[in-house]
């Protein structure tokens, strides 16, 4: 058993070592080849990617293509992929102007809390099992994220999903969720091959080609300019981009607060200063999360004016107009509540605060803040 805990534990430092050697690569092209038992089409994936802020990601199937590119913080895509094309573009800056605010609040409360970290380009590569649909998923996209210690996601969604590595030659061998199979090279960590099963079919990805550190040529990297036709899922980029600004604002929150190492219960001085990152948060994350709500509310309150009025006009009293007013403000106040306990049950500490001190304390602080924003 310990000579097993062992292995485990140097397989590990070997995904480890990997992840920070492959941190050092300043630029790559690289091809893939996708097969599929669903489909007749071969895929081709192609990436590029030039340190620190510049990546692009194109799938090609027949006439099908699908780009996503994020260049300098700005997050794109056009793919006719779908039934329907789509296209997109969101500069980062604005979300990171807009929650500057935020910041100050942080560090006019606690000076020593970490800056915002500077961002960057990525492949990003995630893969599940649709328990649903019974079927082997997976997705290969340009990334904006913290500067992290490596570019190639797949290595860092092995090391989340705890996989243990077996060596096989010049490989690295893992398996994932019970359905998915990965190796890469011991070398430099870059995917060689990919394969998913399911009771629907099996889908393989292996590497055709790659090329370390050397000249990409700029126009890859060019974003789309003038009028693309598609769906415009702009405001989806953004909503992705405004996700990664609030986690991380909010893991240095905890550690700011850690860092400072108040035992709970926290006296009347240190709720304050808790409260003063925490609600200024939480007074614009919540109305920003429910944006969608509060439009469709707002038609659901114009369409209860007009009834009110028919009411009115046609002689109802003043009881009977009070009993309606009261019964659709007693709706939209449940479904308020509702959400709220939905929010504040979904709400836990950053993962990287897990091992804080008094995370678990702070968690409750924390709740308070979404409480009074509701």
């Amino acid at each position: 058993m310990l000579h097993s805990l062992l292995l485990c534990l140097a397989q590990s430092d070997r995904l480890a070592d990997l992840i920070r050697s492959s941190g050092e690569v300043h630029s790559f092209s690289a091809v893939f080849e996708l097969t599929s038992t669903l489909e007749v089409d071969k895929t081709r994936l192609c990436i590029d990617f030039q340190a620190p802020a510049q990546v692009r990601v194109q799938r090609t199937s027949g006439s099908r293509l699908s780009t996503t590119w994020c260049v300098d913080g700005t997050l794109a895509i056009v793919s006719n992929e779908a039934d329907k094309p789509i296209q997109g573009r969101f500069d980062s800056a604005t979300v990171f102007e807009a929650i500057a605010p935020l910041e100050k609040a942080l560090h006019d409360s606690f000076p020593n809390a970490a800056q915002r970290p500077a961002m960057g380009s990525a492949v990003g590569m995630g893969w599940y099992f649709d328990t649903k649909n019974q079927k082997a998923n997976f997705a290969v996209e340009s990334d904006l994220r913290e500067q992290s210690a490596t570019p190639l996601g797949w290595l860092l969604t092995l090391q989340q999903k705890q996989a243990v590595a077996r060596e096989d030659g010049d490989l690295l061998r893992f398996e994932t969720d019970d359905r998915f199979h990965i190796a890469v090279s011991k070398q430099n960590g870059f995917l060689q091959e990919f394969s998913g099963q399911s009771p629907k079919g099996e889908l393989h990805l292996a590497l055709i080609s790659l090329e370390l550190n050397k000249p990409i040529d700029a126009a890859r990297f060019a974003l789309p300019s003038g009028p693309v036709a598609g769906t415009d899922i702009s405001a989806d980029l953004s909503r992705g981009i405004r996700v990664i600004g609030q986690q991380s604002l909010r893991s240095r929150m905890y550690a700011a607060v850690a860092a400072e190492n108040p035992a709970p219960p926290y006296d009347v001085a240190m709720r304050a200063k808790i409260s003063s990152v925490f609600q200024p948060f939480y007074d614009r994350t919540v109305p920003e999360t429910l944006a969608t709500w509060f439009e469709r509310s707002r038609k659901l309150t114009a369409g209860v004016s007009e009834k009110i009025a028919g009411m009115r006009k046609n002689g109802k009293s003043a009881e009977e107009v009070d009993q309606v007013l009261v019964k659709e403000a007693g709706y939209l106040n449940k479904q308020l509540d509702d959400m709220e306990q939905g929010f504040l049950t979904r709400l836990a500490a950053p993962t990287s605060a897990k091992s804080l001190p008094h995370a678990v304390q702070l968690l409750e602080q924390e709740k308070r803040a979404v409480s009074e924003a509701f």
